[in-house]
């Protein structure tokens, strides 16, 4: 293979501390811009490099997002660690696969269809699955999928395994802030936060270039709420919701809750927001389990019907029960 460049000069100085870390799972949180996306990628293709018989699952909610986005990254990783393309690492986008010269392979999964991934194997018998990269966890159901994957790829004798999590700050009541406290207390979970004020004025020059650092300015000057909530990842107050301030803690350990009942209310409108909520009544105290929010501007909206089917069958998928809608 091609000369691999200088690690340090492809990933943002803030995380060069955390980079080398085997810890099992890694958790990058923070606004855009941060570079966490490019770190994780990087991250991927390093490890295939050092461990030539270690192969890859990268999974996001819908499958068809990974061709613009971890894909192309994972591709941009490669060159930008002096891999050349139908030499050193070779692309297929009809059924995305990445594939480097040694045979190890990155393949790309859906969290919406998770039980799929259990039929993903190595693609030898000298070859193993060394890690899985969740993407955006932000937009899952809700963590009991990622368990799932975890659970059916870490068995097997193998030198080491990493699971890596990223995600931007989603609103105020989303599952991912409860899983990410339980998660913390672990002693082999890795948690780092970022934003673009974390880069070094260099890479925010010539990694994110002045065009995204004047539109970043801008919104901070029109809409200081939006540039915190896009660009330094303080979690996002739904517009015009009440059922947060509502919201009780709770520990997403959930398969160890007898809810005396779990409820899923569903508000929409010709022009406003599509809300769906899973509520868990336990001893007389109500617990928000999880929320969908679908807003889109400047649009007619009427019920998400596929969507919120799907968000009803993880509830009851995670919870092992039947629902009162």
């Amino acid at each position: 293979m091609s000369n691999i460049v200088q690690v340090g000069n492809v990933v943002a100085r803030v995380y060069h501390n955390f980079f080398n870390s085997k810890m099992l799972h890694q958790i990058t949180a923070g606004g855009r811009a941060s570079a966490k996306s490019s770190k994780n990628a990087l991250k991927v293709v390093l490890s295939m490099l050092e461990n030539p018989n270690e192969e890859w699952i990268v999974v996001r909610q819908d499958y068809a997002h990974h061709a613009d986005s971890t894909f192309l990254e994972l591709q941009i990783a490669c060159e930008r660690l002096g891999l050349k393309e139908n030499k050193d690492f070779f692309s297929r986008g009809t059924k995305l696969k990445i594939t480097l010269s040694n045979g190890s392979t990155i393949r790309f999964g859906g969290m919406n269809d998770f039980r799929k991934l259990k039929g993903f194997k190595p693609t030898s018998s000298e070859k193993y699955i060394g890690g899985i990269w969740f993407f955006e966890i932000d937009e899952f159901r809700g963590s009991y999928g990622m368990t799932q994957t975890v659970a059916t790829f870490i068995r097997g004798k193998k030198p080491h395994f990493v699971c890596l999590y990223e995600y931007n700050p989603p609103e105020v009541g989303s599952w991912v802030y409860p899983w990410v406290k339980e998660m913390r207390k672990r002693e082999d979970t890795l948690y780092m936060f970022a934003n673009y004020n974390d880069l070094t004025k260099w890479e925010q020059e010539n990694w994110l270039g002045q065009l995204m650092l004047d539109e970043i300015n801008e919104t901070k000057k029109i809409n200081f709420g939006l540039y915190e909530n896009i660009y330094l990842g303080v979690p996002r107050v739904l517009e015009g919701a009440c059922f947060p301030i509502a919201m009780k803690e709770f520990n997403l350990n959930s398969l160890t809750y007898k809810f005396n009942y779990i409820s899923v209310g569903i508000d929409y409108g010709d022009n406003d927001a599509t809300v769906a909520v899973a509520v868990g009544e336990l001893d007389g105290v109500f617990y928000i389990l999880d929320i969908y929010y679908d807003k889109t501007p400047d649009k007619l909206i009427t019920v998400k019907e596929e969507e919120i089917r799907d968000f009803i069958n993880s509830i009851k998928d995670t919870y092992d029960t039947e629902l009162d809608v």
